[in-house]
């Protein structure tokens, strides 16, 4: 893999990130997973820390799987989009809605996992509560609630790593295996600094899309908005979530692409160096003779 071949896939997959078609099918599954982060966020607002983290991380997670769906999509109209073949998002869906439902249901292990890490750490908060002793329990276990969140992020992670790297390898494919876990692993143990040099790509233009619309939305927040009622609190970000997630779409769209072009890659590496192993062999298996 050199920067010639990653700086022709970027280019590639950026460049067909503005189809109308992938944006009219993306943004609004975007808008329904704003409208949930918003209804979590607003629902938040004057609860005690416990519950503020379950509806900051749960809405990530719940979107992970919607976002693992639309991933298949897009992956498959990305690859008649390069082939030049004309499509409709319709059949498409029909013919891949075994697999869109199947991949779904990845995120399930996330959400119970994270679950559990918010019970346990439920469990903390209610030892701080007990009189007398309560300060002293949380001082002297408060290494559990760091590794508890701590985990949380990991989790939040793994989702993005799912996105990546499982979603392209499943679209790909006529239906669901379980030796998908085994090739993303085999992939990752092939180079950790090369796949993780194409996640990166794929990830910068949202981190800075995002970072720049979340900057956007805070400033707006501080000096256009009063304070007010939570509900009315709710409704501005509803209204200030369309055009974010507008905005945001064909960075997302382009994150899929990318993704693709990267799986695609390490399949040409993989032929090549199995082209070169058997080349190899036959030369030595000469010199033998």
């Amino acid at each position: 893999m050199t920067f010639t071949e990653i700086e022709q896939i970027f280019n590639r997959a950026f460049s067909k990130s503005f189809c109308r078609k992938k944006i009219g099918f993306l943004f609004p599954i975007l808008v329904a997973c704003g409208v949930l982060t918003v209804f979590c966020r607003t629902l938040s607002i004057g609860t005690n820390n416990w519950v503020w983290m379950s509806l900051s991380f749960l809405p990530l997670f719940l979107s992970t799987g919607v976002l693992l769906a639309a991933g298949v999509m897009l992956i498959k109209m990305y690859v008649f989009e390069v082939k030049g073949i004309n499509y409709k998002i319709g059949k498409i869906f029909v013919t891949s809605m075994q697999m869109v439902i199947g991949i779904s249901y990845l995120c399930f292990p996330l959400i119970l996992s994270y679950l559990v890490l918010w019970s346990v750490l439920g469990v903390f908060y209610l030892l701080k509560q007990i009189p007398a002793f309560g300060d002293v329990f949380g001082t002297l276990f408060s290494f559990g609630p760091y590794l508890l969140v701590l985990g949380s992020f990991a989790l939040a992670i793994i989702s993005v790593l799912l996105l990546f790297f499982i979603t392209p390898h499943v679209a790909l494919k006529k239906t669901l295996r379980m030796n998908v876990a085994a090739e993303v692993t085999a992939r990752m143990k092939k180079s950790i600094f090369a796949n993780g040099v194409l996640l990166f790509s794929a990830a910068l233009p949202i981190s800075l899309v995002v970072f720049f619309l979340i900057l956007g939305a805070q400033m707006t927040g501080a000096n256009y908005f009063a304070p007010s009622e939570p509900l009315a609190m709710g409704i501005r970000s509803l209204m200030m979530m369309v055009p974010f997630c507008l905005i945001l779409t064909p960075f997302i769209v382009f994150f899929f692409n990318f993704s693709l072009e990267s799986y695609m890659l390490f399949k040409k590496q993989k032929k090549e160096e199995s082209a070169s192993h058997i080349e190899t062999k036959k030369k030595e298996e000469t010199c033998l003779v």
